[in-house]
């Protein structure tokens, strides 16, 4: 996996794919994802593409790239809801789980998905 540092060493940064960028700063496996879930990485690169906040995103990059954890990115990328679900979702199947033995734990507590609410 390409490291956030070789892939903004690799081309000049306004020509670097931000989300790209972003995905390997979270440690996402962007090729992975592009296999598994095709569909949902043309969804954040269009919306990536789109974003009024490239120039502080590719910034902030740059600005940050030893704190993976910096969060304020979160409040201005419009991606942020996406991207950590697919950290979760990659954190969870880097833990062993199938997606198979996920699907048969809820099926066997279906309560454990329900909202309470007020």
């Amino acid at each position: 996996m390409m490291t956030l540092l070789d892939l903004l060493q690799s081309t000049k940064l306004d020509e670097a794919e931000l989300l790209q960028c972003r995905m390997v700063a979270l440690g996402l496996d962007v090729e992975a994802w592009a296999s598994f879930e095709p569909g949902m990485l043309g969804d954040l690169k269009r919306t990536c593409v789109a974003c009024s906040t490239r120039p502080q995103c590719a910034h902030d990059l740059v600005t940050h790239l030893d704190d993976s954890t910096w969060p304020d990115w979160r409040d201005y990328c419009p991606n942020t809801a996406n991207l950590d679900m697919l950290s979760a979702l990659q954190s969870f199947l880097g833990s062993g789980v199938t997606i198979e033995s996920a699907v048969e734990r809820f099926a066997d507590h279906p309560q454990s998905a329900s909202v309470e609410t007020d």
